[in-house]
């Protein structure tokens, strides 16, 4: 008996005693997961919309949590013949995403505040039947844009919500299918019975919130399909030389290019990393994914990059800008005591892998999710990214992280394997608590819609809207306006001015919504809240403001100079 039969035996024997198959026991899964998704639905049909510090788990009734964590329950005494229950494990995780993901838009009916943010730029291409890249900076990166204005207008939608709120559920279901390419590869190295664990808990470490109707979450769809080609693309220790391997992974980098700069960046130094000292015609394809990346770069972003390639050189070496922006600042949800959970379950994800891996047997496996994990982990030093490059460091993590967690637990005595299955219990409430900790912000009302409705409707060809750059202000008519943030604002001649202003005689418009007083009470010191309410005072007094639009969650004044 190989190496590889040893392991696969003693892999199963440590499940066998607390999930073997038996009738008895397919019947208890199906009978649970029925009830699971019953409790689901009945905790939907309860639930009562409410935000505290900790966010939309205020909403969420205790048979929300029970019913998910059946779902897990019912699915790992299913994992040991995974072949045979394929059917219903899958049912299970989709059940189990639907709670995660889309419940929680079924609940409050609308979008998070984030997913507006890239819906100007779909709405432009519906309207307008173009890019636009000097005006739009992701439609140098049309990929995401030109797909969704293509499903927009083929579905005949006139309001972009359904679709904005459905896609964090769908791009999770994508994800999964994208997963479904690893088992093949896992298969082939007899490791069948550890898929559906790595698949469960990389969902499960999925709080990072990257998911939302916008390019990095389509990119990492497509980013998540390039490595499964790579890696089903190879037989024991050597790359396959296919020529339809090749295309495929050419169309996906190529799609990955044209729709997210750093998702195309990772994804060359995956490939690169995967591919180190492989068969010779792997060099003439990197050279060319290189081309690729090379030319779209100068070329199909150059309206881009010729006007920020200056700021990004300062930014590239700036290591106290980084850190400043992605340690002090990262994945801040304005609550100390869910941040304060947020970076101890994320230092456990990075150690339970890290024991996973230091008992984790040399082959294969071990050696391409290794690879794996070594290809984000340079982007910080170099890039600040705005304060997001911890979060997609974490983001491209995900495999590694999920393969070598459940790597520790099964590679421990039976009794131990228990772990994985309380830690998946216990991460579910962990998860909700993080990924949607910060609610009360992400959250969009619906006087807040109608009062940006009434201000489009409104508002002149240009304007300018001061503001603290709501993303729900973005949502249309990208190219007529500009934002001046409140935050960065100065009153000269009593008006509101700042470092982005358009010409002084283009009308302008103070939008003062909930969203914004959250944000600045959550993420702002005392001096900002400060700022805030000065300039709430300006313009209850001045002569220059008019009110022109109010309801209980926003106001909107209208300059018009005395």
């Amino acid at each position: 008996m190989n190496h590889n039969e040893n392991l696969t035996q003693s892999t199963k024997s440590k499940f066998n005693g607390i999930i073997s198959v038996s009738g008895t026991k397919e019947l208890a899964a199906k009978a649970g997961t029925s009830v699971a998704i019953i409790l689901l639905t009945y905790s939907i049909l309860i639930t009562k919309l409410s935000f505290g510090s900790y966010g939309l788990i205020h909403s969420l009734p205790l048979t929300y949590f029970i019913g998910l964590s059946l779902l897990v329950a019912c699915s790992v005494i299913l994992w040991n013949d995974s072949e045979k229950n394929f059917g219903i494990i899958t049912i299970q995780l989709i059940a189990f995403l639907a709670g995660l993901w889309l419940v929680p838009f079924i609940i409050e009916q609308v979008p998070s505040r984030t997913s507006y943010f890239c819906a100007g730029f779909v709405e432009y291409i519906v309207r307008q039947g173009t890019l636009n890249p000097e005006v739009a900076f992701y439609h140098n990166w049309p990929g995401f844009s030109i797909l969704n204005a293509i499903l927009v207008n083929v579905l005949g939608l006139t309001d972009f919500t359904k679709l904005m709120g459905l896609t964090p559920f769908f791009s999770n279901c994508l994800y999964f299918l994208a997963l479904c390419l690893l088992r093949r590869f896992m298969c082939k190295q007899d490791l069948a019975t550890a898929w559906w664990p790595m698949v469960w808990m990389f969902f499960i470490a999925n709080y990072l919130g990257q998911d939302y109707f916008s390019p990095q979450g389509m990119a990492y769809f497509l980013f998540l399909i390039f490595v499964g080609l790579l890696l089903i693309s190879q037989e024991t220790d050597n790359y396959a030389s296919g020529s339809t391997g090749r295309i495929l992974q050419l169309l996906f980098f190529c799609s990955i290019t044209i729709t997210h700069a750093l998702t195309s960046i990772i994804a060359v130094v995956a490939f690169f990393i995967l591919g180190f000292r492989r068969e010779k015609w792997l060099s003439s394809l990197f050279i060319t994914v290189i081309v690729i990346l090379i030319s779209w770069t100068f070329y199909g972003a150059f309206a881009y990059f010729s006007g920020h390639i200056s700021g990004m050189l300062n930014e590239l070496f700036n290591l106290e800008m980084s850190i400043h922006q992605n340690v002090v600042r990262v994945g801040s949800t304005g609550d100390d005591q869910v941040d304060k959970i947020s970076e101890i379950y994320t230092l456990i994800l990075l150690i339970l892998p890290t024991l996973g891996w230091l008992t984790t047997k040399k082959g294969l496996p071990k050696n391409v999710f290794t690879r794996l994990g070594i290809a984000p982990l340079f982007l910080p030093i170099f890039l600040s990214y705005n304060g997001e490059m911890i979060v997609r460091v974490l983001l491209f993590l995900l495999l590694p992280i999920a393969f070598f967690s459940t790597s520790f637990f099964r590679n421990k005595k039976a009794l131990v394997s228990y772990g994985l299955i309380i830690f998946l219990v216990i991460s579910i409430p962990l998860h909700i608590l993080i990924r949607y900790g910060n609610e009360e912000y992400n959250y969009v009302s619906l006087g807040e819609l109608d009062a940006a409705n009434f201000l489009f409707g409104k508002a002149a060809h240009e304007f300018e809207i001061v503001t603290e750059n709501d993303p729900i202000l973005k949502q249309r008519d990208i190219e007529r306006f500009a934002i001046v943030l409140t935050s960065t604002s100065t009153l000269k001649d009593g008006k509101i001015i700042g470092p982005w202003s358009k010409d002084k005689n283009d009308p302008q418009y103070v939008v003062l919504s909930r969203g914004t007083w959250v944000a600045y009470k959550r993420f702002m010191t005392d001096i900002g809240n400060s700022k805030l309410r000065k300039i709430q005072g300006v313009l209850q007094k001045s002569t220059n403001y008019e009110l022109i639009y109010a309801n209980k969650d926003s106001s909107i004044y209208n300059f018009r100079e005395v």
